[in-house]
């Protein structure tokens, strides 16, 4: 059973009273796979994260990058991983993401987005969704001892906008046809490889292979969910613009987070996910039917300090 509370976050800060209590209650609980802990703003999530990370090499995942930044400039050295566009290229000219996806440029001796990339296969790292999802493809990656999710209300969101797509029509020559089952994974089957052979021909003009290839993999993880369920998906054709033209647009669109997803996301001997407001639907998309402990803290903040205005808005929303 890990004591948390001995080394705390590393920085020598002292756990507050109600961090003591939830990271005693993790300890306690440590037999669990899951353990789901629904925590309010000011109990300091940050310091429980990082705690369990600083002891047990676990890696954080977070949907927000500004949260990740939050992490990354408390933790001075702590590793992170991002996508290429947010790292600056060590020529100081430009992203990683534009010096070789967008410049054809090789990377560049230290490059900071692939040593990041290599550091998280075996070095505690702070995650987005996205990023985590691509680096388990990595021959080195290890699948990690505990995975820390914070902000876990926002995983089921993100998961959902990365099975999902919207497709024009001048591109993908799509019929009423591919919104039967039947058809539709075939059809993607078929634009997949139609893409691959794309790649392929303009592999001397990187951005645009390198363009191709991110749609190839956003199609292929539609298709895995699409097969996988049927039934979770909702697809239509809708008519709309694209650069002030009339266009028609396929949208594939799952409604419940796909399993094979999460499933890769939060591959780990054990999951802690930590959220201000975590509801049972959300969780079972997450940790499927597996068991999990549950603990609900009362706000730190006394209840006279923190009303609810309520004052109708001036204005009428608009529904776009």
């Amino acid at each position: 059973m890990p004591d948390f509370l001995k080394i705390g976050d590393g920085t020598g800060r002292p756990a507050r009273d109600v961090q003591k209590d939830i990271l005693t209650w993790v300890s306690d609980n440590w037999q669990s796979r899951n353990l789901v802990m629904q925590l309010p703003v000011a109990v300091g999530k940050s310091f429980i994260a990082r705690a369990i990370q600083h002891v047990t090499g676990a890696h954080v995942i977070t949907p927000s990058n500004i949260l990740i930044d939050q992490y990354t400039d408390t933790y001075r050295g702590a590793n992170f991983l991002k996508g290429k566009a947010h790292y600056t290229c060590n020529n100081g000219l430009m992203s990683c993401h534009d010096w070789q996806d967008g410049a054809g440029q090789k990377p560049c001796p230290g490059c900071p987005y692939a040593t990041n990339r290599a550091a998280a296969c075996n070095q505690p790292t702070f995650f987005n969704p996205m990023s985590l999802y691509y680096a388990t493809a990595q021959e080195k990656w290890e699948r990690p001892r505990v995975i820390v999710v914070d902000e876990a209300h926002q995983l089921n969101s993100m998961i959902l906008m990365m099975a999902g797509t919207r497709l024009r029509k001048s591109e993908y020559k799509f019929d009423e046809s591919v919104l039967n089952e039947r058809h539709m994974v075939a059809w993607l089957d078929f634009q997949i490889e139609r893409l691959r052979r794309m790649a392929t021909y303009y592999a001397t003009d990187k951005t645009r292979s390198a363009e191709i290839t991110a749609e190839v993999r956003s199609l292929s993880m539609v298709r895995a969910g699409y097969y996988e369920s049927a039934q979770n998906y909702a697809t239509w054709i809708e008519d709309g613009k694209h650069r002030g033209r009339k266009e028609q647009f396929l949208n594939i669109k799952p409604l419940r987070p796909p399993r094979h997803i999460a499933q890769k996301l939060l591959d780990a001997h054990r999951i802690i996910m930590m959220s201000g407001t975590m509801f049972e639907p959300d969780i079972r998309d997450l940790v499927g039917d597996a068991p999990y402990s549950f603990l609900d803290v009362d706000s730190p903040i006394p209840a006279d300090r923190r009303p609810i205005h309520f004052e109708p808005a001036p204005y009428k929303m608009n529904f776009e």
